[in-house]
């Protein structure tokens, strides 16, 4: 017998455990050099368990991109300004907490990865995407697509590239102009860019 507990033995939390373990090891390492039994390792189950909890290893992806853009904590209490909302988001990541996984930790690691590619673009339209969509008026795929963009770039050059000049704690003026700048993408001109005498006032609230 292996180190690992039979499936029917394991407790009702080994489900988290599969998911806790498998965030850990797709933010610290690509999709195709993590496997299904690396993560019932880290978990410590039966890697025949992880199959019939998750299925595949496109699917246990998928729910670790789930819960780390946790979708519900961005949209549920936003309110009327969805842009201080969204800033908010990309600066409350703890780097000092290595449980506090971000789904573009998990992004970067697999993006040369084709598999990873699609899973990622179904579960960022699925989750982020659309309901931001719904809450542009009216709803504006472009915009929210060019709004998550904006705050995977900012993501990217803050938490990953750690560029000195973006490390400001949250709060600050570097937020508000984030928030601002998110804003800006949603609103929608009333009249083209480039026709004479486009400005602020041009954009509908």
């Amino acid at each position: 017998m292996g180190r690992h507990p039979p499936a029917s033995t394991v407790t009702p939390s080994a489900r988290q455990r599969i998911l806790d373990a498998a965030m850990r090891l797709f933010s610290a390492s690509s999709f195709d050099d993590t496997s299904l039994r690396d993560i019932a390792a880290e978990a410590q189950v039966d890697v025949a368990y992880v199959h019939r909890c998750y299925g595949s290893k496109e699917k246990l992806f998928a729910h670790a991109l789930n819960v780390s853009l946790q979708p519900g904590r961005v949209f549920d209490d936003v309110g009327s300004d969805i842009g201080k909302a969204l800033a908010r988001e990309v600066f409350s990541r703890d780097a000092g907490n290595p449980q506090d996984v971000r789904a573009l930790d998990i992004a970067v690691r697999s993006l040369s990865s084709a598999a990873a590619r699609n899973v990622l673009k179904d579960v960022i339209g699925a989750d982020l995407i659309a309901p931001l969509s719904d809450r542009i008026p009216p709803p504006n795929e472009m915009r929210a697509v060019l709004t998550i963009a904006a705050m995977a770039g900012i993501g990217l050059f803050r938490n990953v590239l750690a560029f000195e000049a973006l490390q400001e704690p949250a709060g600050g003026e570097l937020e508000a102009v984030v928030a601002n700048l998110l804003t800006d993408i949603m609103r929608r001109p009333r009249r083209r860019l480039g026709d004479e005498g486009l400005t602020n006032h041009d954009y509908d609230e």
